[in-house]
């Protein structure tokens, strides 16, 4: 993880120490948070709101040895950026697309693991990008917009990758559809043992308090 400010230069790049597969960017004002996976051609990239694929180069143009390339959106001078990037780890990171078909349950098995999380993004419409977790419980998908939850898109996340419906932000007809599957940490808790908690109540003075007397 990271941030850079922008310098105003049409291209730049961002050391991450590595080549990642994945990489976030925000910036600090009200702007789309934009991404780009290895699975993309140069100059793509992809965004968490409604926002049909940009392929000018202007947010990113490669992800390269020891991290990646940034267009002038994404290098305004001034600009303050913060960004995420991931490698691709077997059985644990993974990411890429597929075309759409408009088929229900249809079974993308390129991750090769149960995923936990899985995020994807329709290139071609301007619907939000949609996620599914363990927690959605099967076929419940969020958007990254002020938006109902979606059936029929992400339906479930299985032991080989996960499975889409029939709705277009998924698995529209024709359409590139990018994804990043991921799965989560081994649970830290053994299940068994001693576990305290402990309840009270304060009154707020309106600055920094530390609350003691927890006895943990």
């Amino acid at each position: 993880v990271g941030e850079f400010t922008g310098n105003g230069a049409s291209t730049r790049a961002i050391d991450t120490g590595f080549q990642p597969d994945l990489v976030w960017v925000k910036r600090s004002t009200n702007v789309d948070g934009n991404w780009r996976s290895s699975s993309m051609n140069t100059n793509e990239a992809q965004f968490f709101g409604g926002v049909i694929q940009n392929t000018t180069g202007v947010y990113f143009t490669t992800l390269d040895s020891t991290g990646f390339t940034v267009g002038l959106t994404n290098n305004a001078s001034g600009g303050v950026y913060y960004y995420v990037a991931f490698k691709k780890v077997a059985g644990a990171i993974d990411v890429g697309s597929y075309t759409g078909n408009a088929t229900d349950n249809r079974n993308i098995t390129a991750p090769g693991f149960r995923p936990d999380w899985v995020f994807l993004k329709n290139a071609n419409t301007t619907s939000s990008a949609v996620y599914n977790s363990n927690e959605s419980y099967g076929d419940s998908s969020y958007l990254y917009t002020d938006t109902a939850n979606l059936v029929n898109s992400i339906q479930q996340l299985r032991s080989d990758g996960f499975q889409v419906g029939t709705d277009a932000t998924s698995n529209g007809s024709g359409n590139t559809i990018h994804w990043a599957a991921f799965k989560g940490a081994a649970a830290k808790s053994s299940g068994s043992g001693t576990f305290k908690s402990a309840t009270g109540s304060y009154t707020g003075t309106g600055k920094n308090e530390t609350i003691t007397g927890l006895d943990f």
